[in-house]
């Protein structure tokens, strides 16, 4: 069974350059750009210039060719040694191919990154210039033209994956589902808002929910706030306030108990371990630089 029509064409409409679920543009970064993340998925590459990026407290150096896919909530910011210039398009779910969606929720790649070669490079900036033309063209065949360019640079992250074994689900509407949770979690959306969303009766949505993930949808949608909290926590640059608050907790007391009964020590226990083992490991860098 595939996407109800009206419900694909309503998310879809969404889609216009006065929100945030579509954009796309071409850049300079001349400054450090802070820690962040977006409610979003986005894709970045890189022409020209020089730096280093973290993703998620990964480091990675940044140079011509580089291109990664974030996922919603990925945690990243760039430190410029020289002046980058750089695409980016950023996009919701509805504009992930159909036949994309299991293999995305299935993998649910963190960090995916590509060094490209000097030839690639060209091809891909040649693709990242289409879009953003039809982006700015807006008219009639715009929105299809996107979406069929948006597909073939997917494509080549896809074509990259460790795992391209589609999660076994009929109806991809419950993927819909799963990506919209994936995106909007921390606005803790209802049972019946999601169902209404992609056009699901709330009590059958309700039984498949549980089918295919083996959690009921509040077990699910807690567990990914906690994955958040916990990228939040290990920066360490956040109160235990504010990572409840941005992870989608309605009040500390809750994000504290919810925590510990998933994680098995508290918020302020684990935001502590990481932040000593970080404090070591500088610790021990320094004493091999001095000796």
């Amino acid at each position: 069974m595939t996407i109800l029509p009206e419900a694909r064409q309503f998310l879809l409409s969404r889609f216009t350059k006065n929100n945030a679920y579509f954009d796309t543009e071409k850049k300079t970064l001349n400054e450090p750009f802070p820690l962040h993340y977006h409610n979003y998925f986005e894709i970045e590459l890189i022409f020209k210039g020089h730096g280093t990026e973290y993703i998620n407290q990964h480091k990675i150096d940044i140079k011509p060719g580089l291109m990664y896919l974030l996922f919603p909530t990925d945690i990243h910011e760039y430190i410029i040694n020289e002046d980058v210039q750089i695409y980016t398009i950023s996009f919701d779910y509805p504009l992930i191919p159909e036949n994309y969606l299991p293999i995305f929720y299935n993998n649910k790649v963190e960090n995916f990154i590509m060094n490209l070669t000097k030839d690639r490079l060209k091809l891909m900036q040649g693709l990242f210039e289409n879009i953003i033309d039809e982006y700015t063209k807006n008219d009639e065949y715009s929105t299809s033209n996107i979406q069929h360019i948006l597909s073939i640079i997917l494509s080549h992250f896809i074509r990259k994956l460790p795992n391209k074994e589609k999660i076994e689900i009929n109806d991809n509407r419950l993927l819909l589902a799963l990506n919209h949770l994936l995106v909007h979690f921390n606005e803790s959306p209802t049972l019946q808002e999601i169902a209404e969303l992609v056009g699901f009766n709330p009590s059958y949505f309700s039984t498949i929910f549980k089918k295919y993930t083996q959690k009921s949808y509040t077990e699910y949608l807690i567990e990914l706030k906690i994955l958040h909290a916990k990228k939040l926590l290990k920066i360490n640059k956040m109160s235990i306030l504010e990572v409840s608050l941005s992870s989608g907790f309605e009040s500390i007391s809750n994000f504290n108990r919810f925590f510990k009964k998933i994680v098995g020590i508290t918020p302020t226990q684990y935001k502590k371990a990481h932040n000593i083992t970080k404090q070591t490991i500088k610790t021990i860098s320094k004493s091999l630089k001095d000796s």
